[in-house]
């Protein structure tokens, strides 16, 4: 009996270990290839342009956002971290590839919960998002509109 023990006990470890970590600086990864590289979407609507911009590296992801009004807002998202209910896990890293899990967990409005695959690709300079059957582009740029 203690022999069975000990043999479930070794299984149960062996199928809980993760080997599904992704690096994060693959040298031939989408993280370290546009690592600081700046990805632009602008808009203009009624006369008044935004801009919305990611930035990538293996640390985690800078977003931004700017109006015409001057107002601009920055976050960053360390890959594989939870942050205020947000976490960023890093599935998938290859050249010109990134697959992230987005999960989004509020506890006092669960509702709003989220939990999706998020796939970024880079294509002559065009960042294709994809995520829940819809996609957004952003083009490559040389800088941000603000930092």
């Amino acid at each position: 009996m203690k022999k069975l023990y000990f043999l479930f006990t070794a299984l149960l470890l062996i199928s809980c270990s993760s080997d599904d970590d992704v690096s994060l600086e693959n040298d031939n990864g989408f993280l370290t290839v546009y690592d600081d590289v700046i990805f632009l979407q602008e808009t203009t609507q009624d006369g008044y342009t935004s801009s919305f911009w990611l930035i990538f590296s293996p640390e985690g992801v800078r977003e931004g956002y700017y109006e015409d009004e001057g107002t601009c807002f920055t976050d960053f998202y360390p890959w594989n971290v939870e942050v205020d209910g947000e976490t960023y896990k890093v599935i998938q890293n290859s050249s010109n590839t990134l697959k992230v899990r987005y999960t989004y967990v509020d506890t006092e409005y669960p509702e709003d919960n989220e939990d999706e695959e998020i796939t970024l690709s880079v294509s002559d300079n065009i960042l294709t998002i994809s995520a829940n059957g819809e996609s957004n582009t952003l083009y490559k740029a040389p800088s941000a509109p603000c930092n």
